[in-house]
């Protein structure tokens, strides 16, 4: 004859075995729900509402720049690169919106992703539209600099929109 095995028995199970009453029939076998939540102790479900909140906005403009720009990569370099850059820029917009939105009203931290994209957008415009000089180690130093007084900026405004976990 083998052993049997038996069924573990949870604490509360236990204590209502132990006061003379089993558990009850609907919750014999069903766990509680668990709700994910973040770093700061807010539930995933608290997740800051757009103003156009029953419209996926964001989700739709991502996902068309994602569309955009697989598109432009299937007709090749020559005839695609406008709609690849069209799909870029859709597809940013829609992530800083996101991120935006979640820093600013304290829900997740975005600091270096907030800080990063302007640092290389204003190194763009720099870079393509008005000097071809700007480069080497002391337009990095200058973009070090900007991203680290943003990203700065950037954290303390995330710390005082943060509710305290003990409120």
């Amino acid at each position: 004859m083998g052993k049997r095995s038996r069924k573990r028995v949870g604490a509360g199970e236990r204590r209502a075995v132990a006061a003379g009453s089993g558990p009850s029939p609907a919750k014999a076998g069903t766990p509680p729900k668990r709700v994910p939540r973040t770093k700061t102790g807010r539930r995933i479900d608290e997740r800051p509402k757009p103003l156009w909140h029953p419209w996926p906005l964001t989700e739709i403009a991502i996902g068309l720049g994602v569309v955009f720009f697989l598109f432009g990569f299937l007709r090749g370099a020559d005839r695609g690169s406008v709609y690849i850059g069209v799909g870029v820029l859709m597809a940013t917009a829609g992530v800083i919106e996101l991120c935006a939105r979640e820093h600013f009203s304290g829900f997740k931290s975005h600091t270096l992703l907030l800080a990063f994209l302007p640092v290389v957008a204003l190194h763009t415009v720099i870079r393509l539209w008005i000097t071809d000089a700007y480069e080497g180690p002391l337009s990095l130093l200058a973009d070090m600099a900007i991203f680290a007084a943003l990203a700065m900026l950037l954290l303390d405004r995330y710390r005082k929109a943060r509710p305290r976990k003990g409120r």
